[in-house]
């Protein structure tokens, strides 16, 4: 017979019982509505098994809780295993291009983005006159794992272990037979670096073997800052070293203000704004392409106008039927007309 002072728990387990494993566990469940994929339903499980063996109450809950325990544990190895690098994404850590950050292995950012979304949508956060945000996030997300299989990811990492100039995560999506002569730098928005943003805007670049870099920032995406500056600059820097004769910089939404006020003093060979630009802009004299949904509720159109208007030669191209994730809503033409652009720049 188990004693009941042995078997009731201990305060280090409630502690961790109501302040790790609860909160994990509805985060989970939330994440499930994506609907999800295995390998996080798989962890799920392992959560759930855990948490409830927590609040067993005799000589089985040791039990219950190594089982979950183990569960989830062994999908994060094989999610660390197998979340190293994709097809054509590396994940690397600047500067000096070390490894990527063991935790950027480990996270579903699908999950995260979805879950995430999908509460900010409820809270009354995000704009509930985007149509269609969850299935083009969905969608968008089908399409990377169909390309790329598992991927790192540094959405978590921004809000956990921060970005700064000389700690800071660089994504790279490098087509096959990539060329060494040109490159994309993209500049990511609000909520931080996200895989399936860097390399939706790659595959622009990648039909012309144009390898694209994706440096991370915090998640507030403040571009125009002394840090937001050297982070961009330097990754321009490092690639003019590796002797790319050409770089592009491209930026999305809060990415396209800070490229709209520091382009001008990048050394770049061409521009590319997609749903957004500053309202003090400071224009560049360089090739630039500007991308806007006409029914973009985050980054009004009228800002893009403006800014194309002062950019003699500017390409501005505005999708009628689009909000502020026209990148994903409308991937197919954002992608051509990024390919068009770099090719009337690369073979004029």
């Amino acid at each position: 017979m188990v004693d009941e002072a042995e078997a009731r728990p201990g305060l280090a387990l409630r502690v961790t019982r109501w302040l790790v494993l609860v909160p994990l566990t509805l985060l989970c469940l939330w994440a499930m509505l994506g609907p999800s994929t295995g390998e996080t339903m798989a962890f799920t499980v392992g959560v759930l098994v855990l948490t409830v063996g927590s609040f067993i109450r005799d000589a089985s809950r040791k039990r219950a809780m190594a089982i979950g325990l183990a569960i989830s544990v062994g999908v994060l190895v094989v999610r660390f295993w197998m979340g190293a690098e994709g097809e054509t994404i590396t994940n690397t850590n600047a500067p000096g291009d070390d490894a990527g950050r063991w935790l950027d292995r480990v996270v579903p950012e699908r999950e995260l983005a979805l879950g995430g979304s999908r509460l900010l949508l409820v809270l009354g956060m995000m704009p509930g006159d985007e149509p269609g945000l969850l299935e083009h996030l969905a969608d968008g997300y089908s399409r990377l794992r169909e390309a790329e299989g598992a991927v790192p990811s540094p959405v978590l990492g921004n809000l956990v272990l921060g970005q700064e100039p000389d700690d800071h995560g660089v994504l790279r999506v490098t087509p096959d037979g990539a060329s060494s002569d040109a490159a994309l730098v993209f500049l990511h928005g609000y909520m931080g670096s996200t895989t399936l943003n860097c390399w939706q805007v790659a595959q622009g670049a990648a039909a012309l073997g144009i390898e694209t870099r994706c440096p991370a920032m915090d998640w507030r995406a403040r571009w125009d800052t002394p840090a937001g500056r050297r982070i961009a600059r330097e990754t321009i820097e490092d690639l003019r070293a590796e002797s790319v004769e050409r770089v592009y910089l491209a930026g999305l939404s809060a990415g396209a203000i800070g490229a709209s006020r520091i382009g001008r003093d990048l050394d770049v060979d061409g521009l590319i704004l997609l749903s957004g630009a500053s309202r003090r802009p400071r224009p560049v004299s360089v090739p630039t392409l500007i991308l806007q949904g006409e029914q973009d509720p985050m980054t009004p159109p009228e800002l893009a106008r403006a800014y194309a208007r002062q950019v003699r030669g500017a390409r501005y191209v505005e999708f009628p039927d689009a909000g502020h994730w026209m990148v994903l809503s409308h991937h197919t033409r954002v992608t051509a007309e990024i390919t068009g652009f770099l090719s009337s720049l690369e073979d004029p």
